[in-house]
């Protein structure tokens, strides 16, 4: 009997200048550019995976066989900050009370329109493989040996962005 047991965890934090995005300046005139005022966009990311691997391995009469059963998940976790959402930016601009051109606007009002867009993802691989080998026959070089084997997979992925994510709500973000 065989088995197997592996944890990896791994972090990060990615930070950027803000989002850059579509928006209707004070004028009317549509203009891309980042709100510089939000501050650094910033994913920090949290991973893990755990494998698991059950096997049982024998000789029986003149065959050699081997069967493992397993799986593993990786599940990630992306929290974001320093995002907009893009209805209230682009109602915040039109009432006055938002430029989007300064760095010097009302940090309650930067504040109503933050956002902190969740996204969070899982991948299951689940499997059974099975061998059976052994010799056909003798030959003057050696032995002539051969292996039979079935294998087994099943995956699965789930990617679950948060509403606004799924609604196109955040300013600058790319629809996924």
């Amino acid at each position: 009997a065989f088995g197997e047991l592996v944890y990896s965890e791994s972090t990060n934090l990615f930070q950027s200048q803000p989002a850059p995005g579509q928006f209707v300046d004070q004028l009317g005139r549509s203009v891309n550019g980042r709100f510089m005022q939000v501050g650094p966009r910033t994913t920090n990311r949290k991973a893990s995976l755990l494998s698991t691997t059950l096997g049982l391995e024998g000789t029986l009469a003149s065959l050699d066989w081997d069967v493992a059963v397993g799986q593993g998940i990786s599940k990630v976790n992306n929290q974001d900050s320093n995002y907009l959402d893009d209805t209230l930016f682009n109602a915040a601009i039109a009432a006055g009370t938002i430029d989007p051109t300064s760095s010097a606007n009302p940090t309650a009002a930067v504040d109503a329109i933050r956002l902190t867009p969740n996204r969070n993802g899982k991948s299951v691989v689940k499997f059974v493989n099975a061998k059976v080998a052994g010799s056909l026959m003798d030959l003057p070089g050696g032995s002539l040996g051969y292996a039979v084997g079935v294998q087994f997979n099943k995956e699965s992925l789930r990617d679950t962005p948060d509403a606004d994510q799924q609604a196109g709500n955040v300013f600058g973000s790319i629809a996924q």
